[in-house]
């Protein structure tokens, strides 16, 4: 019959981490630098939002594809696996990032998002 050891006992008593000897004076202090930790601050340039998209064709006809840059499809992949996200929240962040700077454009859904990304890494491995 197994038993279980817990660590203390593997290792003759000892803690696998030290204990700290630091005692918290101000919790309000501590509570900030916790929440502050899940503060994430991304940067994108307006300049490369900008240039990120094409102009819409006006040509009035159903179904026209929407057209991205390559910018925009490698930024959206990049933060991506940044966070590792699934391809639909990444479209999501980053459409809510630029929501955030005032940018209210019509963002690729998943499946752009995953036909491109198949594009994009079968064109890098046969660079290398």
């Amino acid at each position: 019959m197994k038993t279980k050891i817990n660590t203390a006992q593997k290792n003759n008593g000892k803690r696998s981490t030290p204990k700290s000897n630091k005692t918290i004076i101000n919790w309000s202090e501590y509570n900030k630098a916790l929440a502050a930790r899940g503060n994430i601050s991304v940067y994108i340039s307006e300049a490369i939002v900008k240039k990120a998209f094409h102009k819409s064709r006006k040509t009035h006809k159903a179904g026209h594809r929407q057209v991205y840059r390559e910018s925009l499809i490698e930024l959206i992949l990049t933060l991506r696996e940044l966070f590792r996200l699934p391809l639909r929240q990444s479209s999501g962040f980053v459409s809510n990032l630029l929501l955030n700077m005032g940018i209210k454009r019509q963002l690729p859904d998943y499946t752009t998002l995953s036909r491109r990304m198949r594009e994009y890494t079968t064109i890098r491995r046969q660079e290398h």
